[in-house]
């Protein structure tokens, strides 16, 4: 029974008679994404699995044997964009994969992904870090070029830059556990970790309240991309914070 949150109380009033004695020969599965909707008296009658988001680097190995199956020459930083888009499901991550493989000719490059599915360069991202920690107006003036020359909608590329920010600042404090606590490629975990060892967590909080600032304007903007090339100047010109003690 799938979405089995959805049933009337009159619905499972008459499931739990049945639960109480069921056929030998029928096993019920039900699966809901909204388990606290569920009465206590069904809850009490069965066998909870829990099931979670599968991490990043399982789902691209996967995507990778699927691929060498397939006679399909893929980028590693490519699948690792393809699993990513998938949000911790496989099946939806197979299917972006099936979509890029249609349109790649059977080589699958990280460029051929972004304009397949059309998203957010990865390698704009952490070149958007660095200008904003280098505090270099010149080159963030250079990124909103390039960001609205690409054909970025501003709303997706501020949630990315937000979670990039968070990714920096988590492997800044984490210390040498950031690959515990961060689900990325080693080579962009590498970046932030260089990028994380010139600045102090309190100049990474700043550059983050000022990108949510920014990504909360956003969906109120008659321009969205006004907001964006605002947000993104302000914080080129933030100043630097040192931890003083």
């Amino acid at each position: 029974i799938d979405e089995v949150h959805m049933l009337s109380t009159s619905a499972f009033n008459a499931l739990l008679k049945t639960l109480e004695e069921p056929p030998e020969h029928v096993i019920f599965i039900m699966a809901t994404t909204e388990v606290h909707k569920i009465p206590n008296t069904i809850l009490s009658r069965c066998q909870r699995f829990d099931f979670r988001r599968i991490p990043l680097t399982q789902v691209t190995g996967r995507l990778s044997e699927i691929c060498k199956a397939d006679d399909v020459t893929a980028a590693e930083d490519a699948l690792w964009m393809i699993a990513r888009q998938g949000e911790g499901s496989l099946r939806d991550a197979q299917s972006l994969l099936d979509q890029v493989i249609t349109f790649s000719n059977k080589e699958i490059t990280l460029d051929k992904v972004i304009e397949v599915l059309g998203l957010t360069d990865r390698r704009l991202l952490v070149e958007t870090i660095e200008a904003l920690v280098e505090r270099s107006t010149d080159r963030v003036v250079d990124i909103v070029v390039r960001v609205f020359k690409a054909g970025y909608d501003p709303r997706v590329f501020s949630q990315d830059l937000l979670e990039q920010l968070k990714n920096l600042l988590m492997v800044k404090v984490s210390g040498k556990r950031y690959n515990e606590v961060v689900d990325l490629p080693q080579v962009e975990i590498d970046q932030l970790k260089k990028i994380a060892d010139t600045l102090t967590a309190e100049d990474i909080h700043l550059l983050f309240d000022m990108a949510l600032k920014g990504a909360e304007d956003l969906p109120r903007a008659q321009d969205p991309r006004i907001v964006l090339e605002m947000m993104l100047l302000r914080m080129s010109a933030a100043p630097r914070i040192q931890n003083l003690l």
